[in-house]
């Protein structure tokens, strides 16, 4: 309607998916920033999971309001037990430690390091869950490296059961810097793993090195890292601190003192933000967080309802 505030979700680091159809990195940073500014220029405001995309639309010029305005994580259902049957089923060792990534195979999220770095690593095995176009290519290159038999490749997992996969593993592993929020890593904090990550704008709010994880810079770094890490009862005061980290990590990122309902968060957000650009607008807004999770452009039409058609809490 002729009046309404758009306010548009930027999730994703689209600069960093340009090599499917760019072979130039730099012509594809600077298409993503003219298609970027142009979504923009048409919108009231623009939420932006995390400071670090909220940097990266203003080195685009996007010149509209860029709010932060982080995804919402049910922490609790991280809090799963070992299964041993999944651990027989995926032959995991249990006299080494399990390093798990868990996302998407494919060429930006740079899994070929994590691999590389296994001859390196003098012991461990590499859990990988999810699927995509680079999965050949990774099983390729384990063969070719000899390390084949200390890598999984687990396939896609639902939503409901990724939980039983981090509570098999000693510690979150990602060499990904084009993630835009770093959910899988506060999905590891909370189910009470370590995190070795590729440094990262998304990640340095999250780790405090020695303390519940490690950040690396190098391929060095990594194998390292990856030596020195503490598992099995070694581990455990890691693993007190990672819950507390997970809620601090998403309360710091929204602004406030504590997150107690994460169901709460993005409609708070975007209902603030609504308030800011249009006044006297009624939000209406049913967030699947699950699904919300998964990136991308998403553009969020926000009605002028009168008071009593805004629906309750918990109502669609």
């Amino acid at each position: 309607a002729a009046g309404t505030p758009l306010i548009h979700t930027y999730h994703t680091v689209y600069e960093d998916y340009t090599h499917y159809f760019s072979p130039s990195r730099r012509m594809g940073r600077r298409l993503a920033a003219l298609f970027t500014r142009r979504i923009c220029a048409a919108c009231d405001a623009v939420i932006a999971p995390t400071p670090k995309i909220q940097w990266l639309l203003a080195g685009y010029g996007v010149r509209c309001p860029v709010e932060v305005i982080p995804t919402g994580l049910d922490l609790d259902r991280f809090a799963a037990q070992p299964d041993p049957a999944l651990r027989a089923a995926l032959d995991l060792p249990s006299d080494e430690p399990v390093l798990l990534y868990l996302g998407r195979l494919a060429k930006e999220k740079n899994i070929a390091e994590l691999i590389g770095a296994l001859p390196q690593i003098d012991r461990g095995v590499l859990l990988i869950v999810g699927d995509g176009p680079e999965r050949p290519a990774l099983e390729a290159q384990a063969q070719a490296l000899g390390v084949a038999h200390r890598v999984r490749f687990a396939g896609m997992a639902a939503p409901a059961e990724v939980p039983r996969y981090y509570a098999l593993a000693d510690a979150f592993v990602s060499a990904s810097t084009s993630e835009a929020q770093g959910l899988t890593y506060i999905e590891a904090l909370a189910a009470g793993l370590p995190l070795l990550c590729r440094d990262d704008p998304c990640v340095r709010t999250l780790i405090t090195p020695g303390q519940d994880g490690w950040v690396y810079r190098t391929g060095a770094e990594l194998m390292a890292l990856a030596n020195a890490l503490p598992w099995g009862p070694a581990a455990a005061p890691l693993a007190a601190l990672e819950l507390d980290k997970a809620a601090d990590a998403l309360a710091e990122l929204a602004g406030l003192e504590a997150i107690n309902d994460w169901q709460e968060l993005p409609g708070k957000g975007y209902g603030e933000a609504l308030a800011r650009y249009s006044p006297g607008t009624q939000l209406y807004l049913h967030v699947n967080v699950d699904n919300a999770a998964g990136g991308g452009f998403a553009t969020l039409g926000l009605a002028s309802l009168p008071p009593d058609s805004v629906a309750a809490d918990g109502d669609e």
